[in-house]
């Protein structure tokens, strides 16, 4: 079983939801899961209700968490995904969307599927990994696989660790959070705090991307918005936005 999350938050990010409608890659991709947790934090019931008229998923899961730290919604879908048994997550925010990279999501879950434990995989680019000197591990029909670590590529680049999209087998969930992610408020805050925590501990994460990311979190909203009118042409490129004005929302 393999559960997906897609995490949202507040009232000011419908127009995601309408961009989400139109990429008809990831919808097939949560299709293929087993179970879709849209997980609402602080979103009015309208905000909900829009998003389930304008976004058709299978086996949908909707989750409202209201007047609680981000972090512990996170506990919380965690707990639930162990609970349930299942035994590969895919973590996604709610401006993760697919690109112009073609995989066979059936030959990547396939993959998924030999590794009961220790698998993380990261389905971003991950700029300055990978290179033409870099021989992949696996070589397969729609990718190919680069076992890496944390350390390697913490060395690498700034960060070691972050929330951009994965996958992984469940076991990880606790060696990527553990206690002492959920003491942190915000979004912002535990993810530094992943920053630094792999910086020192070293575990698997595989990487699928060379020279595009499969996913990719398009920062449309919230802190990190130097890049927005980058990321608004490569959306309209791929049919996934149409015309308008981006806003902007604080950090949950």
């Amino acid at each position: 079983m393999i559960i997906s999350l897609r995490q949202t938050y507040g009232d000011d990010r419908k127009e995601l939801y309408d961009i989400l409608s139109r990429d008809e890659k990831l919808i097939d991709l949560y299709n293929q899961c087993d179970i879709n947790i849209q997980s609402f934090h602080n979103c009015s019931k309208e905000t909900i209700e829009y998003f389930k008229s304008v976004v058709k998923l299978r086996n949908p899961l909707y989750l409202e968490f209201n007047n609680i730290p981000f972090t512990q919604t996170v506990k919380r879908v965690v707990e639930l995904v162990k609970d349930s048994k299942a035994d590969h997550f895919l973590w996604t925010q709610d401006d993760t969307f697919s690109t112009q990279r073609i995989v066979d999501w059936n030959e990547l879950l396939g993959y998924v599927n030999e590794y009961e434990k220790g698998l993380l995989i990261s389905l971003t680019l991950l700029t300055n990994i990978i290179n033409i000197t870099l021989i992949p591990d696996e070589k397969l029909k729609s990718f190919n696989v680069w076992k890496l670590d944390t350390h390697y590529i913490g060395e690498k680049m700034y960060f070691a660790m972050d929330d951009s999209p994965y996958i992984c087998s469940t076991d990880m969930l606790d060696v990527i959070y553990g206690e002492e992610y959920f003491e942190y408020d915000c979004v912002w805050t535990a993810e530094q705090f992943l920053f630094r925590k792999f910086n020192d501990v070293n575990i698997p994460r595989y990487v699928i991307s060379d020279y595009v990311s499969v996913l990719k979190n398009y920062n449309l909203y919230g802190r990190t918005l130097g890049k927005v009118k980058q990321y608004r042409e490569e959306l309209i490129k791929l049919k996934y936005m149409r015309g308008g004005v981006i806003g902007n929302t604080p950090g949950s």
